[in-house]
């Protein structure tokens, strides 16, 4: 198999998702990444959608000729693999309510038990903004970033049918649908794929 060169600014925004981790653990192991990585992760490029910054910007701050910036930058990289322990002290949970186009964001804290896809769902306090108790979890999504483990479930007003699951995911291999289309409703999906 092929190695694949990595950019520099895939480099930085990689690191960038785990900028306090990979600062702590740099600081502890590695000092003479130190600069370096202070001045490449003083701003959250990751989170903040502003331009990251470019190579030789980072060169001129470090004081690194070309060589030692790629050299320090992919050693930092590799670094965060092997014997890297990563730490999510931090579990946030939301739910993420599709109801007619219409999406509801749902911040919960402390939740002991996840539910899994498949599993019934009921919010009885949202009943009208729903326009039914039924409800179902449709996916699950786990994004772990600095010192964060975000889990993103999302429910759908209905009843779960497996056979239509997979369905939909036959066609997505199929490539009767692509993955813009699983944006829409199960109704505007059934059309498209000829259900009456």
């Amino acid at each position: 198999m092929e190695k694949k060169i990595l950019t520099t600014k895939s480099l930085i925004r990689d690191m960038g998702s785990m900028r306090k981790l990979i600062l702590k653990h740099v600081e502890k192991n590695n000092p003479h990444y130190s600069n370096l990585a202070k001045i490449l992760f003083e701003e959250d490029y990751y989170n903040n959608e502003g331009e990251y910054p470019s190579g030789k910007d980072l060169m001129t701050k470090t004081r690194l000729s070309q060589t030692q910036f790629r050299k320090q930058l992919v050693e930092m990289y590799e670094d965060t693999k092997g014997d890297f322990i990563y730490k999510f002290p931090k579990t946030s949970t939301s739910f993420i309510v599709k109801n007619n186009g219409r999406y509801l964001v749902l911040d919960i804290e402390d939740l002991t038990h996840i539910p899994r896809i498949g599993e019934a769902v009921e919010f009885p306090f949202f009943r009208e903004e729903f326009h039914s108790d039924y409800l179902f979890v449709e996916d699950i999504r786990h994004r772990f970033s600095d010192c964060e483990h975000m889990i993103e479930i999302t429910l759908k007003v209905g009843t779960y049918d497996l056979y239509w699951k997979i369905r939909k995911d036959e066609a997505l291999l199929k490539r009767e649908l692509s993955y813009i289309d699983m944006f829409e409703d199960d109704y505007k999906l059934k059309k498209i794929l000829g259900y009456k």
